[in-house]
């Protein structure tokens, strides 16, 4: 009968003690940053884009020049297909439908660039934002740091505006 009393004992021992670490996990303080605000307000952000205008602005005006000449073309190639012998018709259509496909090819590799610079570009950024996190959120003690839009958080939760500072004066 004693037995049985000091296990129950130990056993509800452990109990109350599992339920009081839980209790005092559930307890972190939690920070919420909106990395969108950060991001996109970012002087970094608008240096990325106009690096990407600089380097990839004339390959784009490029491809649209090529896109117009191809539709003017096109358009020639129907007001004259009256009066044209439908051999010389089908051959100049052949070549314009080549023509099209080697754009669209040139297109395709355009948009891969964009993809990759891009990528490359928020990726040294969202670096330079969780970082930042990381920094504000040790400096005011906070345990975790959500990203994202909260239901509820308290006003002195959002570190949103630290974060963004923080960033802005890291050079990426």
């Amino acid at each position: 009968m004693v037995s049985v009393n000091i296990k129950n004992i130990l056993i509800t021992t452990t109990l109350v003690l599992s339920c009081l670490s839980a209790s005092a996990a559930a307890k972190a303080s939690v920070a919420y940053v909106d990395m969108r605000t950060v991001i996109e307000g970012s002087k970094h952000f608008a240096q990325m884009q106009q690096d990407m205008q600089k380097t990839l602005g004339p390959k784009h005006q490029e491809l649209l020049a090529a896109q117009k000449e191809m539709e003017s073309e096109q358009e020639t190639l129907t007001k004259q297909k009256a009066v044209m012998a439908s051999a010389t018709f089908k051959k100049k259509q052949d070549a314009l439908s080549a023509k099209q496909t080697k754009l669209a090819e040139r297109e395709r590799a355009f948009q891969d660039e964009v993809m990759k610079m891009q990528d490359a570009s928020m990726k040294k950024l969202y670096s330079a934002v969780k970082d930042a996190a990381k920094e504000i959120a040790t400096q005011k003690g906070f345990d975790v740091v959500l990203q994202g839009e909260p239901l509820y958080i308290a006003n002195n939760g959002d570190i949103t505006s630290q974060v963004k500072s923080l960033v802005e004066k890291k050079k990426i």
